[in-house]
């Protein structure tokens, strides 16, 4: 995650946005954590209290980068920057 918290750095400031989505969902199966391509997620980073399902809605992820880049489970439907993975 050093990379993504560098990379961030570099491109914004960190009170130019409210979050950042990494592309982790428990939307199918509640407190299962997978990434966009169906495998588990070996790597949590959860805020203090979180995951919290404050709303039944909250499946996806956001970084905060206001917050040590830790995470917070969200609804999915909100506009953040995002953070992409591909193959060179």
């Amino acid at each position: 995650m050093d990379f993504l918290e560098d990379l961030y750095r570099q491109s914004h400031s960190t009170s130019e946005v409210d979050g950042v989505w990494v592309s982790t969902t428990d939307i199918k199966v509640e407190n299962e954590w997978v990434l966009s391509d169906g495998s588990a997620a070996s790597y949590l980073n959860w805020h203090t209290g979180q995951p919290d399902k404050e709303f039944d809605y909250d499946d996806c992820v956001q970084v905060w980068p206001n917050l040590g880049f830790q995470w917070n489970d969200v609804y999915c439907i909100y506009s953040y920057w995002f953070y992409c993975e591909y193959e060179l």
